[in-house]
């Protein structure tokens, strides 16, 4: 190895390492906690209002649009979508502005109140994929799509399947999703690390 070559990765590592030390855990500042509880307050209730807005939309419409998989698709993702949110306005808001202080007493109460963002995270996500699969079929493979829209019914209800067990199984397994950092851990990582 050429001395140019162990010195560009001596500076690699170093540039690595300043980046770890720009990346630590910053200190608790109840600055801090109210500039980010803000912050979330206020896109948390912009994005329930749209998705509310849209579902409001798809109520006074449906008899124009509901024939259409795609409508239906984007309902069941705004619908999703208000689950994993909700959980933002009685959990991870009020965690941020008092660190959690209220929750502390209960593990199994931070479990439980956090499911519904996990079941609505994956549901949307697997939700979007389809979407995204029904689109492409749309323009690219006539009895994909003409499959699509025969079953579309069970091809809806598959992501939010998917999404209630992807979290069932993850909580079997001891990963459980909490917004308060001294009680997760997530066995899973330390498999795979």
């Amino acid at each position: 190895m050429s001395a140019a070559n162990s010195s560009d990765l001596i500076m690699a590592f170093n540039s690595f390492n300043d980046t770890l030390v720009c990346l630590r855990r910053m200190e608790s500042d109840p600055s801090h906690h109210t500039l980010v509880g803000v912050f979330y307050t206020v896109l948390t209730t912009i994005a329930v209002i749209l998705d509310l807005l849209l579902l409001i939309i798809y109520y006074k419409l449906w008899y124009k649009i509901g024939n259409a998989v795609i409508y239906r698709m984007s309902l069941s993702l705004a619908v999703s979508s208000i689950v994993e949110i909700s959980v933002n306005f009685y959990y991870m808001i009020p965690c941020t502005f008092t660190s959690c202080t209220f929750y502390y007493h209960s593990d199994v109460l931070l479990i439980v109140l956090a499911v519904p963002e996990t079941v609505g995270f994956y549901t949307s996500s697997f939700t979007n994929s389809m979407i995204a699969v029904e689109r492409l079929a749309l323009f690219f493979s006539k009895p994909v799509n003409l499959f699509i829209g025969k079953y579309h019914k069970i091809l809806i209800a598959i992501p939010w399947i998917f999404g209630v067990t992807v979290a069932a199984v993850a909580a079997l397994i001891g990963c459980h999703k909490r917004f308060v950092d001294q009680f997760s851990l997530c066995l899973i990582w330390l498999v795979l690390f």
